[in-house]
């Protein structure tokens, strides 16, 4: 959680309160080391959230502050892609996070990370009954173009909306699970 906590809280400025939610206790938490001279150097962590049956998604132009709409409105609907996915479950990635001083210099480690979290899912995809291949995120739209280049397609259905003071979108990808992910 010292990654996140860099991440998150100390360069974007999400109260630390916030950033943890109850996604974290029932997700699968990957993290990312680079082999030092004794031991490994942790550079980034992403969580792989399983479906709930109560999931829902944030409006369309919602503010959001420790996932409670600011600005009126009720409850948003359960959660659905928009188009022929409508129904299907999914698992979410999400808080991405790798520390600042490991994202440049081309290492790929988000990257590495998110195809990480697409293979271990699908390896693993006896634990969630019912799911096909599909994975969903709430990007932050300032960094869409990182999540185009991993396979997620933006779903406009889905509109946009503000998290924690940050812009976000919808996006999501397929991956076949009787084929490994590959980068």
């Amino acid at each position: 959680m010292t990654i996140r906590t860099a991440v998150f809280v100390n360069e974007q400025a999400v109260p630390l309160e916030n950033e943890f939610d109850d996604d974290d206790s029932r997700s699968t938490h990957l993290l990312l080391g680079v082999p030092k001279q004794n031991g490994y150097d942790y550079v980034g962590t992403i969580r792989i959230v399983p479906p709930s049956p109560d999931e829902t998604h944030p409006l369309n132009g919602g503010l959001y502050v420790n996932g409670i709409l600011q600005n009126g409105g009720s409850l948003p609907p359960p959660l659905a892609l928009s188009g022929d996915d409508q129904d299907e479950k999914y698992l979410k990635l999400g808080r991405l996070a790798v520390r600042k001083e490991f994202r440049l210099g081309g290492k790929r480690y988000g990257r590495t990370l998110v195809i990480h979290a697409l293979e271990h899912a699908r390896r693993h995809a006896d634990e969630f009954p019912g799911w096909d291949g599909l994975f969903y995120v709430h990007a932050q739209k300032q960094v869409m173009a990182f999540w185009e280049k991993c396979g997620f397609v933006l779903d406009e259905g889905l509109g946009a909306w503000v998290e924690e003071g940050i812009e976000h979108v919808g996006m999501h990808r397929r991956v076949e699970l009787g084929k490994p992910v590959v980068d």
